[in-house]
């Protein structure tokens, strides 16, 4: 979806809705980052779902703004609670869209997102490369890694939709992946001895004997010599 038509920046850099009405969704685990608050007007970092119409979209800015929706709500889906902040038009978007650079909020993106798996819904699996690339030029923080691993991280726990043990990019990825959180030793690893050595002992056993290892591990192989 094209946003640009929907919004008109201002002399005093605020940014404005011009549409007819504009709902956005912000995830109210935000609040244990205190990232979210919501009274006159509704602070937040500004990751959140987005629509107009019936078309769908995303923002993503690692930065805390201020909005000025005309009401809020409190919404579930699938488990997951919201504050929905609707705008009619001229509602004030973005109070100001100069952002102070924040190092923290890098990692309360990499917390969230890669972590605990809480992936915007709005993102695709080609965008989840990015999001850390994102988070370092927005929030001025240098993260000592190579781009490279970012993609091996994202590419090693998105899986098929619906059997966590088949690796997303080796299907069809005609549907959104399932994506792991970087915790999750009993799911996210492929070989039983990956999993016997990780967290939550219990939990992996009982994935390694209901998900029979279907292809040989380096490690093991190693491990039997």
């Amino acid at each position: 979806m094209k946003t640009s038509e929907y919004f008109k920046l201002k002399t005093d850099k605020s940014i404005v809705f011009v549409g007819d009405k504009l709902t956005v969704k912000i995830s109210k685990r935000f609040e244990n980052y205190k990232l979210l608050t919501v009274k006159e007007t509704v602070k937040t970092i500004g990751i959140f779902q987005m629509q107009i119409g019936d078309k769908k979209s995303g923002f993503l800015l690692p930065a805390v703004v201020e909005m000025c929706p005309s009401y809020t709500s409190i919404v579930t889906e699938n488990g997951e609670t919201y504050v929905e902040c609707t705008f009619e038009h001229g509602d004030i978007f973005i109070k100001d869209k100069r952002v102070v650079k924040n190092a923290h909020l890098a990692y309360v993106v990499f917390t969230e997102f890669v972590e605990k798996g809480k992936m915007p819904d709005f993102l695709s699996y080609q965008d989840y490369a990015f999001i850390l690339d994102i988070a370092q030029n927005i929030c001025g923080v240098k993260i000592p890694a190579n781009h490279t691993v970012f993609e091996i991280i994202y590419a090693f726990l998105s899986r098929k939709h619906d059997d966590y043990t088949k690796m997303y990019r080796h299907t069809a990825m005609d549907k959104p992946p399932l994506f792991l959180r970087l915790s999750d030793t009993p799911h996210a690893s492929t070989s039983v001895t990956a999993k016997l050595i990780g967290s939550y002992l219990a939990d992996s056993v009982n994935a390694a004997i209901v998900n029979e290892s279907d292809g040989e591990s380096k490690i093991e192989d190693l491990l039997r010599q």
